[in-house]
């Protein structure tokens, strides 16, 4: 029974238009089909579908039973040799995959023994740091102790200083009393030998 799609296209119309455009040399599409026998395109193109499918099966049952043996033996020979190829790439993949796995495992362990290699270097780091923070703020301290110790021994200095001033000029004023009170006396002693003198001429 011939196959009817819609608006009336049958499957033979629609066959009859493959085999003419393939004679022609003209490519099996749905829109040169419908210009031979209009219709939807969904319709031409399910009968081409099916026109497709036939004539693979006809080609194939038309072959000589020979050559359908010898193309069968060559597919399975492809097929086979597909099987072992595929099977030795996959076998090559897997032993990558686990050379790729074991150096991932060997990077991360470096990894993590990197980090902690790292970690102990920022504890090290921070431990120096922190000493030397306390060895630069004692130091400070100490520079600070000395300062003011300096200052203080300025000020002692200075206030030594003024006092040995001082006592410089007050022996300098004792020096003199002295030495006045000293001409003083011997005034007085010269005075009383001329008395003395004075008086004994006068006895005489």
């Amino acid at each position: 029974m011939a196959k009817v799609g819609r608006k009336g296209i049958i499957y033979e119309n629609v066959a009859k238009a493959c085999q003419q455009l393939q004679k022609d040399g003209e490519k099996v599409s749905v829109r040169n089909v419908m210009a031979f026998t209009g219709g939807s395109f969904s319709t031409v193109s399910g009968h081409i579908k099916d026109w497709q499918e036939k004539s693979s099966i006809d080609r194939v049952v038309s072959l000589p039973n020979d050559l359908i043996i010898s193309l069968k033996t060559s597919f399975n020979n492809m097929l086979s040799e597909e099987r072992t190829l595929n099977k030795a790439a996959l076998l090559r993949e897997i032993d990558r995959t686990r050379e790729a796995l074991k150096q991932t495992i060997e990077l991360e362990s470096q990894r993590d023994g990197l980090g902690k290699k790292i970690e102990d270097i920022t504890y090290d780091f921070n431990a120096h740091t922190r000493k030397f923070e306390k060895q630069l703020a004692a130091a400070e301290s100490r520079v600070d102790d000395s300062i003011q110790r300096e200052k203080l021994l300025q000020k002692h200095l200075d206030e030594s200083r003024e006092a040995l001033h001082k006592s410089e000029i007050a022996l300098a004023v004792a020096q003199t009393r002295i030495e006045a009170f000293i001409k003083k006396e011997d005034l007085e002693k010269t005075r009383d030998q001329d008395r003395k003198s004075t008086k004994s001429k006068n006895i005489t």
